[in-house]
């Protein structure tokens, strides 16, 4: 029998092989489109209503609080672009080797946007009311190429905040 930790890891790992063996470059609408709908399932089962801000040629931007939020104070922001071209999967699928994971995003940025899912979902399971109700997040789709398309959305959703955590791994 597994503890509720190792069954929490094997879960994020699945989760992550998944996001990492979708081609999401910033130029390919296909890939990030299906990260973003990958993401807006679990948060929704979570309790979280997920706001589809849609482009026609970038990915979709996507705008995520829980239904009992209430003027939140705090953004967090998460890209769902890579910088690897359309592709890279087939050559260089997840894998892991010891134990660290490797594949076109695993660090930049899938494995952040697995954390914080799972982050939303502690909170969740664990009744953090107060913590849920002051959290809006903002996945966008056109980071690696400097948000072009996003920086308005992301200024808009901002404005008010008091806190603001950009998520990016260190290595």
């Amino acid at each position: 029998m597994i503890s509720y930790e190792q069954g929490t890891q094997v879960s994020m790992l699945k989760l992550l092989e998944e996001l990492v063996n979708i081609d999401s470059g910033s130029t390919y609408k296909e890939g990030i489109d299906l990260i973003g709908d990958i993401l807006s399932k679990e948060y929704q089962k979570l309790g979280f209503d997920v706001q589809v801000n849609h482009q026609e040629r970038n990915g979709n931007n996507l705008v995520i609080r829980h239904k009992s939020a209430e003027n939140p104070k705090i953004i967090l922001i998460g890209h769902m672009d890579t910088v690897f071209k359309k592709g890279t999967v087939r050559k260089r699928p997840f894998k892991i080797i010891g134990d660290r994971a490797y594949g076109p995003g695993v660090i930049d940025m899938k494995g952040s946007q697995v954390e914080l899912l799972y982050a939303m979902k502690e909170l969740v399971e664990n009744n953090h009311s107060v913590a849920i109700k002051n959290v809006e997040i903002v996945l966008n789709s056109d980071e690696e190429i400097g948000s072009p398309i996003s920086r308005s959305l992301i200024q808009k959703v901002a404005f008010g905040k008091e806190y603001a955590l950009i998520l990016e791994p260190a290595r």
